[in-house]
């Protein structure tokens, strides 16, 4: 949006400002052939903001007024505004209210049915505004679609992030299926003092120290799998020592996402449905070459096992691709046919 049309915006608004990251062009709409339906837009979204009171305060608020006690006019407030653009937007509707009625409803969206693998015929993301609140952290309005077979599914979402304040969300969800004559649309708005957010994975590295780990993890894993290529041209006990350092490698690596994950969401995502064999088999192989190498002393179980890592490591990467392993099965299907 050009600063014209912002300002011309702004003023029909009654708001001293937009936010800097204005996508007013930018719209989803759905709509029937009858001519009712929902649209969701940035102008639209802005007209639900208070306009004329904003509460929240930055972290240095306090300490800033304090070091200010002497001037008098810092406490006044010339305009009034909600500077963090929270809107409880729900979309616009479109057409005739008699063919579109808002009627409340105790039923609510089947969260089971989303979590269906369907194919997904048409996916798309809409950025409405964004602002990153002159440093102090990021307000942001965006709504995603995604359309299935037998349905379809719309989550508008405003997003606000006060650095050392506040978290706050305020989700609308749109859900139709394709044999009801309706479509439900679920309102939710959540909110918590960053005093309040505990770390789920009970971690307490900084993000700083955890990604300096997974690229020192990654990075010796790597060095131990190309350690042990160049080890396995080493006369009697070179076929060993590559299981050895390749193994070692490829544990090295697996743990480095820990770093990011933390431990508790790292075993959870390993050991899902979708990657359950996967993992076993990979963790069963790694411990196996290991015991071939050390134990048993048998050069080609330790091959065949680090054969097998290859493959369940592999499978196992693949899975948090989004149909990635569908499409290893339909390449191997057309050169096997």
């Amino acid at each position: 949006m050009k600063s014209a049309q912002a300002e011309r915006l702004a003023e029909e608004l009654h708001m001293p400002s937009l936010p800097e990251m204005m996508f007013g062009d930018n719209i989803l709409k759905i709509q029937h052939d009858y001519g009712f339906g929902i649209e969701f837009t940035a102008i639209d979204a802005l007209k639900c903001v208070n306009k004329y009171q904003g509460m929240i305060k930055v972290a240095c608020a306090e300490e800033w007024q304090e070091s200010r006690t002497e001037a008098e006019h810092t406490k006044e407030v010339v305009k009034p505004y909600d500077w963090t653009y929270t809107t409880d937007y729900k979309g616009t509707l479109l057409g005739d209210t008699v063919k579109l009625k808002v009627v409340p409803t105790t039923d609510h969206i089947n969260t089971e049915k989303l979590k269906a693998r369907e194919q997904i015929m048409f996916f798309e993301e809409v950025l409405l505004f964004e602002d990153e609140l002159h440093d102090h952290g990021v307000s942001s309005l965006n709504v995603k679609i995604r359309v299935m077979p037998s349905s379809f599914f719309v989550l508008l979402r405003f997003f606000l992030r006060v650095d050392g304040v506040l978290i706050r969300m305020n989700d609308t969800r749109l859900y139709h299926e394709a044999d009801k004559p309706y479509m439900l649309r679920e309102y939710t708005s959540r909110e918590s003092k960053i005093s309040s957010l505990t770390i789920v994975d009970a971690s307490s590295l900084s993000w700083g120290t955890r990604v300096k780990g997974f690229i020192a993890c990654f990075t010796i894993g790597v060095l131990c799998s190309i350690l042990g290529t160049c080890l396995l041209w080493v006369p009697r006990k070179g076929l060993i020592l590559f299981a050895v350092f390749y193994t070692l490698g490829n544990i090295a690596s697996l743990g480095s996402t820990v770093f990011l994950m933390g431990p508790m969401r790292q075993l959870k995502r390993m050991f899902e449905p979708t990657r359950l064999i996967a993992t076993i088999v990979m963790l069963l192989c790694l411990v196996l070459t290991l015991c071939s190498a050390f134990w048993w002393h048998n050069k080609g179980l330790a091959l065949i096992f680090c054969i097998l890592q290859f493959f369940a490591l592999a499978w196992y990467s693949i899975s948090f691709i989004p149909f990635a392993r569908d499409a290893v099965k339909k390449c191997f299907t057309v050169c096997v046919s």
